[in-house]
């Protein structure tokens, strides 16, 4: 983690406006082909879910913008991100759902542990 210069930062007009916002979060849709992710996960017989999963949060991991988090009301920039996800009880011990906070590596490898 390291703390961004916001003096010499070149999104410091977006951080000015979002920052005013109560409750700055985003969303996004996209279509995508996930023929052969199916096509992987059926010869692995790994979970659909959590592949997907581990796939959109390197992508996310792989952009600067979207492992910045505020600090002590500073922004400052994550070597890597682990957001929390909702997965079912056969992944977790006692509840039907839960949120997860971990690490996605630890839980693809938990998941297709309990898929073999």
């Amino acid at each position: 983690m390291k703390e961004i210069d916001v003096n010499n930062w070149e999104r410091l007009k977006n951080y000015e406006w979002f920052s005013n916002f109560s409750d700055s979060t985003y969303g996004m849709n996209v279509k995508m082909d996930v023929t052969k992710l199916v096509k992987h996960v059926k010869e692995k017989k790994e979970s659909f879910f959590i592949d997907l999963l581990f796939i959109v949060l390197n992508g996310l991991n792989s952009v600067d913008e979207m492992r910045i988090r505020l600090v002590n009301n500073k922004p400052v920039i994550y070597d890597d991100i682990n957001p929390a996800f909702t997965v079912s009880h056969m992944f977790v011990d006692s509840y039907p759902l839960a949120t997860v906070f971990n690490n996605i590596q630890d839980l693809l490898n938990r998941v297709n542990e309990v898929l073999k």
